[in-house]
């Protein structure tokens, strides 16, 4: 990760490790294929440029239109992606636990 300080103490930080194809998160919810950056001076982040590549729930999107938005907003999206799993396997066993609980009230009466 790299930080920028900036003359109002604003601390940014962004990944400058990209490469083409990478998969990563955006400012906009999904996940999205990294095309390219654009320099802003040193001074300052970064613009980051991609096409969006599966929808926040896994679909898969074609997207064509090169979206941008500050480098400090991009992440790598394995991290995002490992979360939203556990949160899906959570929800399931939740789940599964109401209806275990409701099978077992159906069984005693």
């Amino acid at each position: 990760m790299k930080t920028i300080i900036y003359d109002n103490d604003f601390i940014s930080e962004y990944d400058e490790t990209f490469v083409k194809g990478d998969l990563i998160t955006a400012y906009n919810k999904g996940f999205y294929e990294f095309d390219h950056s654009e320099s802003r001076g040193e001074d300052h982040t970064p613009v980051y440029y991609f096409r969006l590549k599966y929808d926040e729930r896994g679909r898969p999107r074609n997207g064509k239109k090169l979206e941008s938005c500050d480098a400090s907003y991009c992440r790598r999206a394995d991290g995002e992606i490992k979360k939203l799993i556990q949160e899906h396997e959570l929800s399931i066993n939740r789940l599964k636990s109401i209806l275990g609980d409701k099978q077992k009230k159906h069984e005693t009466i």
